[in-house]
């Protein structure tokens, strides 16, 4: 692994580069999210998305994320 590993590439970025971004990537009680909206949407342009995600998708702030 080297040394500065971003976890957003990997579990995002490279999704839509493989041609993914359509695919559901994440699910909560209140709406779905592609990879493509992560990458694209307004909650991009962080080193480290699921935070973001979190605080936009209506979860409860002590819910588990399974990444």
């Amino acid at each position: 692994m080297p040394e500065l590993f971003n976890a957003a590439d990997w579990l995002v970025d490279r999704q839509v580069d493989e041609g993914n971004g359509g695919r559901t990537a994440v699910v909560t009680p209140t709406r779905s999210l592609t990879y493509g909206e992560l990458a694209e949407g307004p909650i991009s342009g962080s080193s480290w998305k699921a935070p973001r995600v979190a605080r936009h998708s209506g979860t409860a702030r002590s819910a588990r994320w399974a990444l």
